[in-house]
Protein backbone atom coordinates (compact mmCIF):
# COMPACT_ATOMS: atom_id res chain seq x y z
CA UNK A 1 0.00 0.00 0.00
CA UNK A 2 1.07 3.57 -0.67
CA UNK A 3 2.36 5.26 2.66
CA UNK A 4 2.40 8.47 1.31
CA UNK A 5 -0.62 11.32 1.46
CA UNK A 6 -0.85 12.72 -2.36
CA UNK A 7 -1.85 16.89 -2.75
CA UNK A 8 -3.12 17.62 -5.83
CA UNK A 9 -3.59 21.36 -6.62
CA UNK A 10 -5.42 22.82 -9.40
CA UNK A 11 -3.17 25.82 -9.90
CA UNK A 12 -5.10 29.75 -11.41
CA UNK A 13 -4.20 33.27 -11.24
CA UNK A 14 -5.52 33.93 -7.93
CA UNK A 15 -6.49 30.55 -6.51
CA UNK A 16 -5.72 26.90 -5.55
CA UNK A 17 -7.98 23.96 -6.04
CA UNK A 18 -5.86 21.61 -3.17
CA UNK A 19 -6.92 17.98 -2.67
CA UNK A 20 -5.06 15.57 0.07
CA UNK A 21 -5.66 11.81 -0.26
CA UNK A 22 -4.11 10.64 3.11
CA UNK A 23 -2.27 7.40 3.34
CA UNK A 24 -4.38 4.66 3.42
CA UNK A 25 -7.53 6.86 2.67
CA UNK A 26 -9.83 7.20 -0.28
CA UNK A 27 -11.55 10.27 1.28
CA UNK A 28 -10.17 13.68 0.06
CA UNK A 29 -9.84 16.60 2.05
CA UNK A 30 -10.48 19.78 -0.41
CA UNK A 31 -10.13 23.18 0.10
CA UNK A 32 -9.46 26.94 -2.08
CA UNK A 33 -6.77 28.30 -0.96
CA UNK A 34 -4.98 31.96 -2.12
CA UNK A 35 -2.58 31.66 -4.64
CA UNK A 36 -0.04 33.26 -2.46
CA UNK A 37 3.30 32.00 -1.38
CA UNK A 38 1.93 32.13 2.55
CA UNK A 39 -0.95 30.18 1.41
CA UNK A 40 0.94 27.56 0.07
CA UNK A 41 3.86 27.60 2.66
CA UNK A 42 0.24 26.99 5.61
CA UNK A 43 -1.00 24.54 3.90
CA UNK A 44 1.98 22.50 3.65
CA UNK A 45 3.03 23.46 7.26
CA UNK A 46 0.34 20.82 8.48
CA UNK A 47 2.51 17.69 6.15
CA UNK A 48 5.46 16.07 6.57
CA UNK A 49 8.24 16.35 3.38
CA UNK A 50 9.17 12.66 3.57
CA UNK A 51 5.58 11.30 3.56
CA UNK A 52 4.10 14.10 1.09
CA UNK A 53 3.86 14.03 -2.85
CA UNK A 54 2.51 17.67 -4.51
CA UNK A 55 1.46 17.38 -8.56
CA UNK A 56 -0.12 19.87 -10.27
CA UNK A 57 -0.62 20.52 -14.28
CA UNK A 58 1.81 22.29 -16.26
CA UNK A 59 -0.54 25.53 -17.29
CA UNK A 60 0.24 29.67 -17.73
CA UNK A 61 1.36 29.70 -14.06
CA UNK A 62 4.69 28.54 -15.17
CA UNK A 63 6.84 27.05 -12.63
CA UNK A 64 6.93 29.41 -9.22
CA UNK A 65 4.66 26.87 -7.34
CA UNK A 66 7.05 24.13 -8.42
CA UNK A 67 9.95 25.83 -7.32
CA UNK A 68 8.30 26.96 -4.15
CA UNK A 69 7.30 23.56 -3.01
CA UNK A 70 10.71 22.36 -3.58
CA UNK A 71 12.30 24.98 -1.62
CA UNK A 72 9.89 23.69 1.62
CA UNK A 73 11.86 20.42 1.36
CA UNK A 74 8.65 18.31 -0.45
CA UNK A 75 8.59 16.56 -3.74
CA UNK A 76 6.44 18.10 -6.66
CA UNK A 77 6.13 16.85 -10.06
CA UNK A 78 4.29 19.18 -12.95
CA UNK A 79 2.11 17.26 -14.84
CA UNK A 80 1.56 17.00 -18.76
CA UNK A 81 -2.00 18.18 -19.20
CA UNK A 82 -2.32 16.16 -22.56
CA UNK A 83 -1.39 13.08 -21.06
CA UNK A 84 -3.56 12.64 -18.13
CA UNK A 85 -6.26 9.95 -18.48
CA UNK A 86 -9.73 11.11 -18.98
CA UNK A 87 -13.07 8.92 -18.45
CA UNK A 88 -15.15 8.43 -21.03
CA UNK A 89 -18.08 10.47 -21.06
CA UNK A 90 -17.33 12.65 -18.06
CA UNK A 91 -17.56 15.99 -19.04
CA UNK A 92 -18.33 17.80 -15.79
CA UNK A 93 -14.97 19.71 -15.20
CA UNK A 94 -14.42 21.85 -11.77
CA UNK A 95 -11.59 22.87 -10.36
CA UNK A 96 -12.15 20.74 -7.44
CA UNK A 97 -12.73 17.95 -9.39
CA UNK A 98 -9.57 18.71 -11.38
CA UNK A 99 -7.55 18.61 -7.88
CA UNK A 100 -9.00 15.03 -6.85
CA UNK A 101 -8.50 13.96 -10.11
CA UNK A 102 -5.00 14.55 -9.89
CA UNK A 103 -4.27 13.17 -6.11
CA UNK A 104 -6.04 10.09 -7.26
CA UNK A 105 -4.21 9.19 -10.40
CA UNK A 106 -1.33 10.47 -8.84
CA UNK A 107 -1.22 8.13 -6.27
CA UNK A 108 -2.21 5.43 -8.76
CA UNK A 109 1.01 6.15 -10.81
CA UNK A 110 -0.61 7.08 -14.08
CA UNK A 111 0.26 10.59 -14.75
CA UNK A 112 3.09 11.68 -16.71
CA UNK A 113 5.72 14.36 -15.54
CA UNK A 114 7.29 17.29 -17.08
CA UNK A 115 10.66 18.20 -17.18
CA UNK A 116 10.82 21.48 -15.19
CA UNK A 117 13.50 23.91 -16.56
CA UNK A 118 15.96 25.67 -14.24
CA UNK A 119 15.03 29.64 -14.23
CA UNK A 120 18.06 30.40 -16.54
CA UNK A 121 16.54 27.48 -18.83
CA UNK A 122 13.35 29.39 -18.67
CA UNK A 123 14.68 33.34 -19.46
CA UNK A 124 16.19 31.99 -22.20
CA UNK A 125 13.33 29.68 -23.59
CA UNK A 126 11.32 33.17 -23.29
CA UNK A 127 13.56 35.63 -25.15
CA UNK A 128 13.67 33.09 -27.95
CA UNK A 129 9.93 32.81 -27.82
CA UNK A 130 9.89 36.60 -27.84
CA UNK A 131 11.86 37.05 -31.11
CA UNK A 132 9.18 34.78 -32.58
CA UNK A 133 6.78 37.03 -31.83
CA UNK A 134 8.33 40.18 -33.12
CA UNK A 135 9.10 37.71 -36.19
CA UNK A 136 5.28 37.57 -36.34
CA UNK A 137 4.66 41.08 -35.69
CA UNK A 138 7.21 41.91 -38.72
CA UNK A 139 5.53 40.02 -40.84
CA UNK A 140 2.01 41.66 -40.14
CA UNK A 141 3.91 44.85 -40.67
CA UNK A 142 5.14 43.68 -44.01
CA UNK A 143 1.36 42.46 -44.77
CA UNK A 144 -0.31 46.24 -43.34
CA UNK A 145 2.41 48.04 -45.84
CA UNK A 146 1.53 45.69 -49.12
CA UNK A 147 -1.83 45.78 -48.76
CA UNK A 148 -1.52 50.03 -48.17
CA UNK A 149 0.24 50.09 -51.95
CA UNK A 150 -2.42 47.80 -53.27
CA UNK A 151 -4.93 50.38 -52.08
CA UNK A 152 -3.35 53.54 -53.34
CA UNK A 153 -2.01 51.87 -56.84
CA UNK A 154 1.40 51.57 -56.14
CA UNK A 155 3.46 48.69 -57.83
CA UNK A 156 7.02 47.99 -57.25
CA UNK A 157 8.80 48.97 -60.89
CA UNK A 158 11.19 46.00 -60.34
CA UNK A 159 8.91 43.45 -60.68
CA UNK A 160 7.77 41.44 -58.02
CA UNK A 161 7.40 42.94 -54.36
CA UNK A 162 9.46 40.56 -53.13
CA UNK A 163 10.93 42.23 -49.61
CA UNK A 164 14.37 43.32 -50.28
CA UNK A 165 16.57 45.80 -49.02
CA UNK A 166 15.96 47.91 -53.12
CA UNK A 167 12.17 47.15 -52.38
CA UNK A 168 12.55 49.25 -48.61
CA UNK A 169 14.74 51.86 -50.54
CA UNK A 170 11.69 52.00 -53.18
CA UNK A 171 9.13 52.36 -50.35
CA UNK A 172 10.85 54.66 -48.32
CA UNK A 173 10.94 57.27 -51.12
CA UNK A 174 7.40 56.70 -51.93
CA UNK A 175 5.28 60.25 -51.67
CA UNK A 176 0.96 60.24 -52.23
CA UNK A 177 -0.92 62.97 -53.55
CA UNK A 178 -2.33 63.48 -49.85
CA UNK A 179 -0.06 64.56 -47.67
CA UNK A 180 -2.21 62.15 -44.72
CA UNK A 181 -1.83 59.68 -47.16
CA UNK A 182 2.00 59.91 -47.13
CA UNK A 183 1.80 60.16 -43.27
CA UNK A 184 -0.12 57.27 -42.77
CA UNK A 185 2.57 55.48 -44.47
CA UNK A 186 5.50 57.03 -43.08
CA UNK A 187 3.70 55.44 -39.89
CA UNK A 188 3.46 51.35 -41.35
CA UNK A 189 7.22 51.74 -42.60
CA UNK A 190 8.40 52.89 -38.53
CA UNK A 191 6.51 49.86 -37.47
CA UNK A 192 7.98 47.56 -39.79
CA UNK A 193 11.85 49.11 -38.80
CA UNK A 194 11.28 49.20 -35.39
CA UNK A 195 10.40 45.38 -35.73
CA UNK A 196 13.41 44.44 -37.73
CA UNK A 197 16.02 46.78 -35.75
CA UNK A 198 14.76 44.74 -32.41
CA UNK A 199 14.46 41.35 -34.24
CA UNK A 200 18.19 41.84 -35.75
CA UNK A 201 19.71 42.76 -31.92
CA UNK A 202 17.57 39.71 -30.60
CA UNK A 203 19.21 37.71 -32.92
CA UNK A 204 22.59 38.56 -32.23
CA UNK A 205 21.79 38.47 -28.26
CA UNK A 206 20.63 35.38 -28.52
CA UNK A 207 23.60 34.05 -30.96
CA UNK A 208 26.10 35.36 -27.78
CA UNK A 209 24.01 33.48 -25.35
CA UNK A 210 24.33 30.36 -27.06
CA UNK A 211 27.68 30.18 -27.01
CA UNK A 212 27.60 29.87 -23.19
CA UNK A 213 26.09 27.41 -20.58
CA UNK A 214 22.88 25.45 -20.05
CA UNK A 215 22.49 25.30 -24.17
CA UNK A 216 26.37 25.72 -25.44
CA UNK A 217 27.24 22.10 -25.50
CA UNK A 218 23.63 21.11 -27.27
CA UNK A 219 23.58 23.93 -29.78
CA UNK A 220 27.39 22.88 -30.56
CA UNK A 221 26.04 19.28 -31.02
CA UNK A 222 23.12 20.55 -33.56
CA UNK A 223 24.81 22.90 -35.46
CA UNK A 224 26.73 19.47 -36.80
CA UNK A 225 23.48 18.72 -38.72
CA UNK A 226 23.08 19.56 -42.16
CA UNK A 227 20.47 22.76 -42.49
CA UNK A 228 20.89 24.14 -38.42
CA UNK A 229 22.56 26.94 -37.64
CA UNK A 230 23.02 28.93 -34.67
CA UNK A 231 18.95 30.41 -33.95
CA UNK A 232 17.41 26.96 -35.01
CA UNK A 233 19.88 25.13 -32.76
CA UNK A 234 19.65 27.06 -29.73
CA UNK A 235 15.48 27.30 -29.98
CA UNK A 236 15.44 23.58 -30.27
CA UNK A 237 17.35 22.89 -27.46
CA UNK A 238 15.36 25.40 -25.19
CA UNK A 239 12.03 24.03 -26.15
CA UNK A 240 12.98 20.64 -25.80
Amino acid sequence: MDKLTHIGLDVHKDTIAVAVLREGGTEVDERVIPNTPEAIRKLLGRQDPASARVCYEAGPSGYDAHRLITALGFACDVIAPSLIPRRAGCRVKTDRIDARNLARLHRAGELSCVRVPTPAEEAIRDLIRVREELKRDRRVARQRIRSFLLRYGKRYPAGPDRWSHRFEVWARALVFEEPHATEAFSQLLAAYFVRDAQLAAMGRRIEEIASGEPFGTSVARLRALRGIDTLSAVTIAAET
